[in-house]
Formats: C-alpha cells, sequence, structure tokens
C-alpha cells in the first residue's frame, strides 16, 4: 500500500502543468492582445485631465492585472504566449490609428472619441469572454473570465456613452 502510495505520489509531482483545452488555451492567446491593445488608449486619456480620466485609470490598472493572470495560465502550464492577433484590426482591439487619431483630438471631441473607443473595447472583450464563460473548461481560466466579466460590466455601467 505504501508503494502505492509513493507512486501515486511521485506520478503527481512528475507529470508536470495540465493542458489547456483548445478553448480556453484560444481565449487566453486573443484575451491578451485584446487587452493590451487598450492600454494605449488608456494611457493617453489617463495622461489628460477630462471626465474619464478617473475611469481610465482605473481600467488601465485592471487591465494590467488581469494581463499578468493570463500570462501566468500560459507560464503555469508550459504553454507560450503566441502574439497571434497583435495589429489586428478586430472587434474590441484599439489600434494604433485610432490612437493616433484620438491624440488630434481636444475637448469634448476626445472625450466623446474616447469613450466611443473605450465602450467597443469593453462589450467586445466582455461578449468574448462570455463565451469562454460557456465552452471553457480550466477552472483558473474560467474564474479570470467571471472577474473580467463583472469588471466591464462595472466599466460600461461607470461610462456615460450612448
Amino acid at each position: 500500500m505504501r508503494v502505492l502510495l509513493a507512486l501515486l505520489l511521485l506520478t503527481a509531482c512528475t507529470a508536470g502543468p495540465v493542458a489547456l483545452s483548445p478553448t480556453d488555451a484560444a481565449y487566453v492567446q486573443l484575451a491578451i492582445p485584446q487587452a493590451e491593445s487598450a492600454l494605449p488608449l488608456l494611457d493617453l486619456v489617463a495622461a489628460r485631465e477630462t471626465p474619464l480620466t478617473p475611469l481610465a485609470r482605473e481600467i488601465a490598472a485592471h487591465h494590467r492585472a488581469e494581463l499578468a493572470r493570463l500570462h501566468a495560465v500560459l507560464r503555469d502550464r508550459g504553454l507560450p504566449y503566441l502574439d497571434e492577433h497583435r495589429d489586428h484590426d478586430m472587434p474590441g482591439m484599439v489600434t494604433a490609428p485610432e490612437v493616433a487619431g484620438l491624440a488630434t483630438l481636444t475637448g469634448p471631441d476626445f472625450d466623446a472619441q474616447a469613450g466611443t473607443l473605450l465602450k467597443a473595447h469593453l462589450e467586445e472583450s466582455a461578449a468574448v469572454a462570455k463565451v469562454e464563460q460557456g465552452a471553457g473548461q480550466d477552472t483558473a481560466v474560467l474564474a479570470l473570465v467571471s472577474d473580467l466579466v463583472r469588471d466591464r460590466e462595472d466599466f460600461l455601467a461607470k461610462l456615460s456613452v450612448p
């Protein structure tokens, strides 16, 4: 019995990381650039004194924490981050040209465009996360997604953009 127990413990300790399902892996690989793409927008808004500044700072802090958790999921399972979606113009992604265009605006025009971009990002990243909630399997990813959806809904409620 002790030998069997020792073998089970040894196997558990040397089995290595648990793999992600294809759905979980695809979600993590998309969620990282989706959050990263919003950081230049958030940082631009945070650097100005506008009604959106406090919210942008709050969202940026959450995004950076989410990114750490997403990268940790990959690292804990021995998976690389593939960066397959960087600079893609997909729903929920904030592009460099959008941020550059926003940087040329001031006053209410800046606020309106920043709010529109931020709303689109928050809505789409929440929508993608909700798909993962229904199809994902990994408990760490699902816990992260649950937090992300809750945070996105909270941020959207605070964002006063039609």
